[in-house]
């Protein structure tokens, strides 16, 4: 393996960014993301327990407790890599450089792990969207052990797609000259970039895909809640199915529409930075800049993660009721 270090010399020296921008993005990535993070732990321990307590037979609420588990994960990996923003943490003389830790224990598992949650969020809409137009018919197309089995396959293709990416970097003792010892950093294969390569597309058409799936599902998931049929209201017994489905389907629709509005800016930078990556002068022209809205995505990430217990809390009466038994039963 060859060495490669990233944060010897300190962050600004690295990066060459400027000291406002430098201001900012530890500020977005240790502070803001943070405490995000923190919030976002403590609410998806609670949604866990909730919906594994709920039970495992409905699709709806194994599709939610996998969202949670990995959501879960997310924030607690972006927690740990706002701890190494710290500059208490990240200037410190300790035996290993902060940077290189947290980008294989924390940001590399962060960005696994919302690809994860990116594809969970676009089937619960796509099996929201099913629920609307077929409604009769969405029990016999997706069945509880049906949907264990997709998701299954969503956490293995999903994780085993960047598994090349851990597998060629590590970490190792390495002498640094610029810090004049040896210090736990991070050490990358020598035929690092002609795997990465292989993957690279992969991993870059997967965020769009389910972002992609998400938007329409929702789309398309309005359009049938706004021409639903009034039949369907009719019976006594009929309207109760329904006006529950309809206010699970409003829920799903409302989580969707913030993974929307919490990934565009991510989307939205991808294609803005692979447009001038092969532009060098377009590239430095514009390193701050990059630099400085890229440090928001994780930030969103966290709240997209964060946020799901206000809206079952507030849209779902069983959510609440469960929440409820939860703690008393604790008591």
């Amino acid at each position: 393996m060859e060495t490669t270090t990233s944060a010897s010399l300190g962050l600004v020296n690295v990066l060459g960014l400027g000291p406002d921008v430098v201001r900012v993005i530890v500020f977005t990535n240790q502070f803001l993301c943070g405490v995000i993070s923190f919030l976002g732990v403590i609410a998806n321990v609670i949604n866990t327990l909730v919906y594994y307590k709920q039970g495992l037979d409905e699709p709806v609420s194994i599709s939610l407790l996998a969202l949670s588990l990995s959501d879960l994960v997310g924030v607690v990996t972006s927690l740990w890599v706002a701890v190494c923003w710290n500059p208490l943490v990240y200037y410190a003389d300790l035996p290993f450089v902060p940077a290189d830790v947290e980008y294989l224990t924390g940001s590399l598992p962060h960005l696994v792990f919302t690809r994860i949650t990116g594809w969970i969020t676009a089937f619960v809409a796509v099996e929201r969207c099913l629920c609307v137009a077929l409604p009769f018919d969405v029990k016999s197309i997706l069945t509880p052990s049906k949907v264990k089995v997709i998701l299954a396959c969503v956490f293995v293709v999903v994780a085993g797609a960047h598994v090349p990416s851990f597998c060629t970097s590590g970490l190792a003792w390495v002498y640094v000259a610029g810090l004049n010892r040896t210090v736990v950093a991070l050490v990358t294969a020598a035929n690092k970039d002609q795997i990465n390569s292989v993957t690279y597309s992969a991993n870059l058409v997967s965020p769009f895909g389910s972002f992609l799936v998400v938007l329409l599902a929702t789309a398309v998931t309005a359009y049938q809640l706004t021409r639903a049929s009034e039949r369907r209201l009719k019976s006594i017994s009929g309207q109760r199915v329904t006006l529950r489905d309809r206010k699970t389907v409003k829920m799903v629709v409302t989580l969707s529409v913030i993974f929307i509005l919490s990934y565009l800016p991510t989307n939205v930078l991808h294609v803005f930075y692979c447009s001038i990556a092969g532009r060098a002068e377009l590239l430095s022209r514009y390193t701050d800049l990059i630099s400085l809205t890229f440090s928001f995505i994780k930030p969103l990430e966290a709240f997209n993660a964060s946020i799901g217990i206000l809206l079952y809390w507030r849209m779902s009466s069983r959510f609440k009721a469960t929440v409820t038994s939860l703690f008393a039963t604790s008591k």
